[in-house]
């Protein structure tokens, strides 16, 4: 008997002083393609994943064990898997489509699609697997209609909000390789997070690249690029698509205070690296950098858009908000590094507007006493009134 109670003691004590992080541990899965690959980056960042095949989306609640999904390029049924073809040496005899080869029923798949993303799922979908995108929830609007217009061509791409904050940049180049990519002209409802102009079928277009949507209480990363842009692209839609969570937690932060976000980060330290930097947007007044670490020592250094020390704290206990005051609409740098030994675990930071002075809940509950007190002021006069009325009338009856 003592010998259990010293073992639950110790599991809580581990439970209790885990970093957060180890906790809750994401559980993402992949749908096979052929095309985007992006199960490697999944594996360079040492990110467990199970491998799923589109005819297991077909099924109820076959993405209800995930909170991250990735739905890349060329998860369709390929085309060669559907045709049997008879040869002798170098001549073809006869090519037949199999029977037993069905196509993948698209309704089902966006109805899955869609609960798993309205109930909190986080998923990614790059280039052709926009199809099931659309069928779920219809966010695309196509040059004349047309979905696969790109051509090959190398494009100067602007970025914006979250993904150049990741990226410290406005701008980047993004080659694509292949004909007929799918260009959307518009995506409704949507942060756009890269755009751009570039080579089609219908001569030059311009339209957004990269987007991210909210649909219930989940997100979508939509990319038209993958395999052929630059690492720290893709490692943007890897954690902001498996620790989502994340992102939101952090964003409860500034919304306690009614502050305004301008930009959150959720990233890793790799092996390889001793920091990273980001480029968050500061506003016209008070704005606060919030970070959380899960639970692993960090020194966080915020600088000047000219890379000169604003501030420097070192954040022992996985929390930290920094107060800074701006003249003006800019940027500043956060460079995060880490302590001896602590790689892989993910951190989010967030940068937001707006003076810290009561929290939300707080406010709430004083404006909610302070009518309440109204109420009861106006009530109490109005018995008042009532009871001298009352009294005058009676006087003058009898």
């Amino acid at each position: 008997m003592q010998g259990m109670k010293f073992a639950v003691f110790i599991l809580l004590a581990i439970a209790t002083i885990a970093p957060r992080y180890i906790l809750a541990t994401p559980v993402t899965a992949v749908v096979t393609n052929s095309y985007d690959g992006i199960e490697k980056q999944l594996k360079e960042y040492a990110i467990d994943f199970d491998l799923i095949s589109i005819g297991e989306l077909e099924k109820k609640d076959s993405l209800k064990p995930y909170r991250a999904v990735f739905f890349p390029c060329g998860m369709q049924i390929p085309l060669h898997s559907r045709i049997q073809l008879l040869s002798q040496k170098q001549t073809i005899l006869s090519v037949e489509i199999k029977e037993d080869i069905n196509e993948e029923n698209k309704a089902a798949i966006a109805e899955n699609i869609r609960g798993f993303v309205e109930n909190g799922g986080s998923a990614y979908f790059s280039d052709f697997a926009f199809s099931y995108l659309q069928e779920s929830f219809a966010p695309f609007e196509f040059h004349g209609g047309f979905a696969w217009v790109g051509m090959p061509c190398r494009v100067d791409a602007a970025l914006h909000g979250d993904l150049a904050c990741f990226m410290s940049t406005a701008s980047t180049q993004i080659a694509f390789h292949h004909s007929g990519w799918a260009a959307p002209e518009k995506i409704n409802n949507a942060s756009i997070l890269c755009s751009g102009v570039y080579a089609s079928a219908l001569g030059q277009l311009e339209g957004p690249l990269t987007a991210e949507l909210y649909r219930g209480s989940g997100r979508v990363i939509f990319t038209s690029f993958h395999s052929s842009c630059n690492a720290e692209l893709k490692r943007f839609f890897v954690f902001r698509t498996v620790y989502s969570r994340l992102l939101d937690a952090i964003a409860e932060r500034p919304h306690k205070w009614e502050q305004r976000i301008n930009g959150t980060v959720v990233d890793a330290l790799q092996p390889w690296e001793s920091s990273r930097t980001y480029r968050l947007p500061v506003r016209k007044g008070r704005n606060t950098i919030y970070a959380e670490t899960g639970g692993f020592p960090i020194q966080l250094d915020i600088l000047d858009m000219n890379m000169m020390p604003i501030i420097s704290e070192d954040i022992y206990s996985g929390t930290k908000s920094l107060d800074l005051d701006s003249s003006g609409d800019t940027f500043c740098h956060v460079r995060i590094i880490p302590s001896a030994g602590e790689r892989r675990a993910p951190y989010t930071i967030a940068s937001a507007t707006g003076r810290r002075l009561l929290p939300r809940v707080t406010m709430i509950i004083l404006i909610s006493s302070v009518g309440a007190l109204i109420l009861m002021g106006i009530g109490l006069a109005a018995m008042k009134e009532k009871k001298k009325f009352g009294r005058l009338g009676r006087r003058d009856y009898f």
